[in-house]
């Protein structure tokens, strides 16, 4: 029984290890990044180049106007 633990604890080492090496060149491939977001956002007249930022309140005004209520 030992033998197997053993054997089973061996072998995580080089699964973590494909498992990490896997997820960094994954990461690496993708296309931009947080910053590049950004300054595209910026270019192209978003007002806030952050992601979450808030932006100019498209959404909360397209949300006020389908509500019926204090309009």
């Amino acid at each position: 029984m030992s033998a197997y633990f053993l054997r089973r604890m061996l072998l995580v080492i080089p699964t973590l290890w494909a498992i990490i090496t896997l997820n960094f060149f994954i990461v690496q491939i993708a296309p931009g990044g947080p910053v590049n977001q950004a300054l595209a956002n910026i270019e192209f007249g978003q007002s806030s180049g952050l992601p979450g930022g808030g932006g100019d309140g498209g959404a909360r005004e397209a949300l006020n106007r389908a509500t019926p209520g204090d309009s």
